[in-house]
């Protein structure tokens, strides 16, 4: 369920942990490339950083953003294949919800 208001998402993976997401800003995104240096170039690499470092909060625990590449690794070791999923369906769903409140926004 999206919360419109602060812009977050949460989903529930696998292992039935609440995966709480909120997408990236621009400085956001800016300082996670500076802290995966020449990983930056990798795409994939940097698809599962971005989602990874989207994550606000596991189980209700919140989650720091990483500010170095070995602190992204932590947390894409922590949350594991179900939650990087859970994350990036919760993503994809304030995408959607962004989306929709820009069509209803023109009309």
């Amino acid at each position: 369920m999206a919360q419109s208001a602060n812009d977050t998402a949460t989903k529930a993976d696998a292992r039935g942990r609440a995966i709480t997401v909120k997408r990236l800003n621009a400085l956001q995104f800016y300082r996670l490339t500076k802290a995966m240096g020449a990983t930056a170039s990798n795409a994939t690499a940097m698809d599962l950083a971005v989602i990874a470092s989207s994550v606000q909060k596991i189980d209700g625990e919140d989650v720091m953003p990483p500010a170095t590449e070995l602190q992204v690794e932590h947390l894409m070791q922590r949350l594991d294949f179900d939650g990087l999923n859970a994350a990036a369906e919760a993503l994809k769903e304030l995408k959607e919800d962004s989306e929709d409140e820009g069509e209803a926004a023109k009309n």
